[in-house]
């Protein structure tokens, strides 16, 4: 609406604003609602403008505040709902890790559908077996084709019962317990399968390479604390490095004690 080659424009109190910099100016919502403003030109010569009908000739049915509003509210519910969608995620992600082989195919399928090409006539068939979950990447556990080599007979039947979504005992006896830590999954890790007496030992006494297992241990007894009896007890039992767990819980969750104190078995108590 200003005329060309305006510099300046003010709001006849004595402010003048560069036309470059009116967006960011503090006053520039002032200058919307304003109906006169005075301009400079380039001579330096002062002059009024009337600019009572900008806001209707840019929107006749909307103000500029009334538009800001809508977008700075559309920001915000843009932003809600795209936490909504994290919180989704990570529900998603919680269920995926400990989800069956064949369920996760089953998500997948379009992108899959061509691997059972490459087996000819039999491709229906191996669909079948795999998305029905007759067939999953632990198969070769279950058949009889185990030799004993870095897995002994006990380690190879503690992983098929954590494959088969059963928590084996405490106690159960793992031979190679490094071999069973590389062969599990890394959400095992995060889940009750992770409460072996052997595995806990290996881990502990090697914190440095196993960081990563150590903190998820210590995540998952944070949140099932109350039904790790059966652990604890063991633990304290015949474990190796009681004081290296009870100090790294302590520190990786600050409730430990306070939880502690109230376990109805005590589980802070040390054997004497």
């Amino acid at each position: 609406m200003l005329p060309p080659n305006i510099s300046r424009i003010s709001l006849n109190n004595g402010v003048w604003i560069d036309c470059q910099q009116m967006v960011s100016h503090k006053e520039f919502e002032k200058l919307l609602e304003a109906s006169h403003i005075s301009y400079r030109t380039p001579q330096g010569h002062s002059k009024q403008f009337n600019i009572s009908s900008l806001q209707n000739d840019v929107d006749s049915n909307k103000t500029y505040q009334q538009r800001k509003d809508e977008i700075e509210n559309n920001t915000l519910e843009i932003k809600n709902k795209s936490l909504q969608q994290i919180r989704e995620f990570k529900s998603m992600l919680t269920v995926l890790r400990t989800a069956k082989f064949n369920e996760i195919l089953r998500l997948n399928l379009e992108s899959i559908m061509h691997i059972f090409e490459s087996f000819g006539d039999n491709g229906e068939l191996a669909r079948f077996l795999l998305l029905e979950g007759y067939l999953d990447d632990t198969y070769y556990q279950f058949t009889s084709l185990f030799h004993s080599g870095r897995l002994s007979p006990n380690d190879n039947k503690f992983l098929i019962q954590v494959r088969a979504f059963i928590t084996p005992e405490p106690d159960f006896p793992i031979d190679n317990p490094k071999e069973v830590i590389a062969a599990m999954r890394e959400e095992d890790f995060r889940q009750s399968y992770v409460l072996n007496v052997k595995i806990v030992d290996s881990l502990l006494s090697d914190q440095k390479n196993y960081y990563k297992e150590i903190q998820k241990l210590f995540e998952y007894l944070s949140f099932q604390f109350e039904k790790s009896d059966d652990f604890f007890v063991s633990y304290y039992n015949i474990g190796l490095n009681v004081k290296d767990l009870l100090v790294g819980l302590n520190k990786a969750w600050k409730g430990f004690i306070p939880a502690a104190i109230v376990s109805p078995k005590k589980l802070i108590t040390l054997p004497s």
